[in-house]
């Protein structure tokens, strides 16, 4: 080309004359280098393959640089000397620690069962899955992390143990009070801890203890209120004392049929309507006493200023007074709200006449 254009023109010819050159001298000095690069390249992965023959990467990396640089592509074959070397480094250094691990842990694993022994052998699996990729550092890693897999599934396993020991130690002692579901989700832990279902098994466990616990709690909670009838009945509005004997026959009745939870369930939501109950009597009972003071007070005033006893407005206030006692005296609160409120207006009344 040059030659061509140099009989045209010569300062052209010139040109393309040096610029070849220039790309001919720039040729041999990456040849040079690139000699460098492969003679290095070479020599990692013959170490590399002195570990392990297993890993193809590096070699196949070097050969298809050899090709490349047959083709002239020079740029190319010395990426893929270099990642050659790269990929060889990562052998050395890390794959037989890599193969070492992964045997360990699958001989730690051994022919242990279970969806949770399953799922660290899941583990197991990606890290071969690495090492068969030839990422050995990626594998080791992996590996590594199986033995606090393996600790933490020891730990589940006694824990279960010891839950489902308990469980079936509460069971035992109350034998006779306990549902028979109850029993059964007791067999379900027992089969999920030996078919190696640890989380399964400690949950269900500690589920049939929770329930032995309420249980036991319930049925001490109704007896102790059951020995204590009496007292409770006692606390009864006279108005209604039909209306609580049945709520408390009904504990008593869920008591007899076993049914403790239930019991306490029922005996509960009484206590808590009576204890209700009594809160809103204490609260009229001391409006009661101050109407009634009031009521005295003022009979001094009315008999002062001459209107006696049979004198219609106080003969009202006298009624109202009355009724609101006696409603209070028989548990009635409405009633007794109903008469105070009479009798309040009633006393004023009469206070303005005095």
């Amino acid at each position: 080309m040059a030659r061509e254009e140099g009989w045209k023109d010569p300062v052209r010819g010139m040109t393309l004359i040096s610029q070849a050159e220039i790309e001919s001298e720039r040729v041999l000095a990456v040849a040079g280098d690139l000699d460098v690069i492969r003679s290095d390249a070479m020599r990692a992965v013959e170490r590399a393959e002195e570990v392990t023959m297993d890993a193809l990467g590096p070699r196949r990396a070097f050969e298809m640089g050899d090709r490349e640089t047959e083709h002239g592509s020079l740029r190319e074959a010395e990426l893929l000397y270099r990642r050659a070397k790269t990929k060889a480094a990562v052998i050395e250094e890390h794959w037989q620690a890599a193969v070492d691990s992964v045997a360990e842990a699958a001989a730690a694993i051994g022919g242990r069962s279970g969806h949770q022994a399953e799922a660290v052998r899941g583990i197991l699996n990606t890290a071969k899955e690495a090492l068969d990729a030839e990422e050995p550092e990626e594998a080791l890693h992996i590996a590594a992390s199986i033995p606090g897999h393996l600790e933490s599934l020891g730990s589940s396993e006694e824990g279960a143990s010891k839950s489902l020991g308990d469980a079936e130690h509460a069971v035992a002692n109350a034998e006779g009070d306990i549902p028979i579901m109850t029993k059964e989700r007791l067999a379900e832990a027992r089969e999920a801890l030996e078919s190696g279902d640890s989380a399964l098994a400690k949950g269900l466990a500690d589920s049939v203890l929770r329930d032995v616990r309420e249980t036991s709690d319930a049925m001490q909670e109704v007896q102790r209120a059951l020995r204590q009838r009496k007292q409770v009945e006692d606390r009864f509005p006279a108005d209604s004392v039909a209306e609580w004997d049945a709520k408390l026959d009904d504990v008593a009745s869920k008591a007899a049929g076993g049914e403790w939870v239930a019991a306490a369930e029922a005996l509960r939501e009484m206590t808590a309507s009576l204890r209700s109950h009594e809160v809103k009597l204490s609260e009229v009972s001391e409006l009661m006493r101050f109407v009634d003071t009031e009521w005295k007070t003022l009979r001094k005033r009315l008999d002062s200023s001459g209107i006696g006893p049979g004198d219609a407005g106080r003969m009202a206030a006298e009624k109202a007074v009355a009724e609101a006692a006696s409603a209070l005296e028989q548990g009635d609160i409405q009633l007794c709200h109903k008469a105070l409120g009479a009798a309040g207006e009633a006393l004023e009344t009469l206070n303005r006449r005095t």
